[in-house]
């Protein structure tokens, strides 16, 4: 679960981010378009900052699912901020 502060959607491959983008624009395209932050997904590097995410919300469980029956694992780091 993505919580409303800091996060980030980790990938193992690059050929992977793309997919992962595929993905949650099929889940809710408007919301991606609005309020997806830039750079939201990459793949794993221990110096990539977090990205704010303020008003970004999604069904998350459909999320992992579309992950795992597509074959791409991803690994999601967030932070909460309280009073959000």
């Amino acid at each position: 679960m993505i919580y409303k502060g800091y996060s980030r959607i980790f990938v193992h491959d690059l050929d992977d981010v793309q997919r992962v983008y595929n993905i949650l624009n099929e889940i809710d395209k408007d919301e991606m378009e609005c309020y997806a932050p830039k750079n939201l997904v990459s793949v794993y590097d221990k110096s990539e900052p977090l990205v704010y995410n303020g008003k970004f919300d999604l069904d998350w469980t459909v999320f992992y699912r579309k992950c795992v029956i597509s074959g791409i694992p991803v690994f999601v780091i967030s932070s909460y901020e309280e009073n959000s």
